[in-house]
This record gives C-alpha cells, structure tokens and sequence, in this order.
C-alpha cells in the first residue's frame, strides 16, 4: 500500500482522543459529548496539544500481491563450462575468477603425445588416399573398356572409399580439437592444442592448473555471459493459478539494504517441483536495474495479482492502542 493505510472514521479516532482526555486541562469530557448527534467535539487546546492537523483522504491504488523468493541468474545460454575435446597436460593458462574475456580468446593449451601420433596417421592416410584414388580411377577406365574384370574395378572402390571415410573423419577430427589442417599438410606438426572461449564473459571458475592432467570430459573453466539478467523465482502451488505474463515485479536484494527493484512476470512454468510443491516464474529486470545484480544473488519479491482504486489516508493518521489501529 506505499505509505497508506486504509482509512478508520474520523469518529473513531476521536473516541479514543476522548477516552485520553484530562477534565482540568479544558480537553474533551463526557460533558462534551452531544447525544443529539453522537459526534465528540475537540477543543482547540486538545487540538493544539496534540499536534493534530486536518488533511483529506485520496484515491490510491491499492494492489493484492504474492510474497516469493529466489535469485539472480542468466538464460542457459549465456553460461558455459569449458572443456578440452582432448586429454592431455594442461599448458599456459593465466586465468583469474572475475576476468573479462571474449568469445575466441585463447584460455589455456593441452600437450600430449598422442596428437603427435594422430597427425602423422593423418598424413600416411592422405597419401594412401592419393594412391587408391589413381587406381580407382584407372580401373573404372579398364572396366568400362572391357579391358579388365569387375571384380578389380569392385575391390579398387571399396578401397579408395573407405579410405577417403577414413580420411575425412582424421581431418574433421584435427579441426575439432582446433589443430590447423592447413599446417598439418604442409608438414608443421603441433605439439599442444588451443582452447578457446566459447562465449564472452566473466570467468567464474577456474578448476585446471598448470601440470595437471585433465580428461576431455572435465570442465576446466566456468564462464558466465551477464549480458542479460533475469529473476528466478518459485511460486507455491496454491498460488500459481493467480501467476500471468505481464505482472509486476517488486523485489530486494537483503544484503543491499531496503531499495526496491522492478521487473515483469515473462513466463510461468507449466510443472510443480515434487519436492517444494513450487513452480519456476521467469522474470525480466528493469534495463536501468539489470548492472546492479551478480548472479546467484537471492532475492525476495512481490508478484502484483490485482490493484483498485480506493479511499485511503496517509499512514500518519493511523494511531495504535492496545494492538489495535485506530
């Protein structure tokens, strides 16, 4: 309700002022009280003494709402976990968490033996290729010709083609674990491999060290693109239905003290988490909000459902007495 409240009747608040009231000091007593019309007069002492002044109610809009946490993160997307496509040594890496890097920056090399091997089965196959191809060719001439049997012309292609499948496979091979093909050929044999950035970011973790053996299958460096933020936030069950595109967002990061952030209802998950009996709302942060935010952050948040304009006070009208506010 921002700084309102609901408003009481004026008579109420004066029936409690009534109640307060001191007979010496000329404040309101039951002799003040006209049962002709049931209104309880303040005198200007009281009025003075009490500090009260006349203000006017006010149409606000007042809107119900869901009380829901969760965190800052990134879409999928704009998260990788890098790994190398071959094992080996882990070789110049001078990585840091926090560290801008963009996408196609060397990270790290991998040296192992077996490259080594690999690129020279490369080449023998490439020449045992240049071999079956000619006679190939030169059997497909003699047996058009009727100048030599089928069956040669049958066995020079099945040896030429699955050579060339082998050849083909060791080539997109070398170009996976970003080994140039170009140098291969022209007899430049590579010790390491590079390892690239896949995407642009900030590097958030960094599990590889200089020396250390690492298998293709290990994630060596974290990387988290911040360009696009968002909420993640989980909805009970009970509440879900009341959850659509397009609400508004209000929301606190606890460690950043009481400052209110704004964002929007962008999708609304369509399967109940077992465990939690909770759903996944996907929000989308205001654009000037969104450098504020690291992810992982946890955040509390209020989904708007509904607002009406109603007749309200300021919240300074409101007294408490005995628990209850008047």
């Amino acid at each position: 309700m921002n700084d309102y409240k609901l408003a009481m009747y004026l008579l109420v608040i004066s029936t409690f002022l009534f109640s307060c009231a001191d007979e010496k000091k000329g404040l309101p007593t039951q002799e003040n009280l006209n049962p002709s019309d049931g209104k309880i007069y303040v005198s200007n002492e009281l009025f003075e003494s009490a500090g009260m002044k006349l203000g006017t109610f006010s149409e606000q809009r007042i809107s119900t709402s869901i009380s829901t946490r969760g965190f800052i993160d990134v879409p999928p997307g704009n998260k990788a976990s890098v790994s190398p496509y071959h094992s080996g040594y882990v070789n110049d890496i001078d990585l840091l968490p926090g560290q801008t890097v963009k996408k196609g920056q060397l990270l790290f090399t991998i040296q192992n033996p077996d490259l080594i091997e690999m690129q020279q089965e490369y080449m023998i196959t490439k020449v045992q290729l240049a071999y079956l191809q000619a006679d190939y060719e030169r059997q497909k001439i003699l047996s058009d010709e009727n100048i030599s049997s089928r069956k040669k012309f049958l066995k020079a292609e099945s040896d030429y083609k699955v050579m060339l499948a082998k050849y083909t496979g060791m080539r997109e091979k070398l170009k996976l674990i970003n080994i140039s093909v170009t140098r291969v050929e022209a007899g430049q044999i590579a010790s390491t491999i590079p390892v690239y950035a896949p995407i642009s970011g900030f590097i958030t973790d960094v599990a590889a060290i200089r020396g250390a053996f690492i298998h293709a299958s290990d994630a060596a460096v974290q990387i988290t693109n911040t360009d696009h933020i968002h909420l993640e936030l989980q909805v009970f069950e009970k509440d879900a239905l009341h959850v659509v595109e397009d609400q508004s967002i209000s929301f606190k990061v606890p460690e950043s003290g009481n400052d209110i952030f704004h964002g929007t209802v962008h999708l609304v998950g369509k399967s109940v988490d077992g465990e939690t009996r909770t759903i996944n709302v996907h929000g989308h942060i205001a654009e000037e909000d969104e450098k504020l935010f690291i992810p992982g952050m946890f955040v509390e948040a209020e989904i708007e459902l509904k607002s009406q304009l109603v007749t309200c006070l300021p919240e300074s009208a409101i007294i408490n007495s005995k628990g209850t506010d008047m």
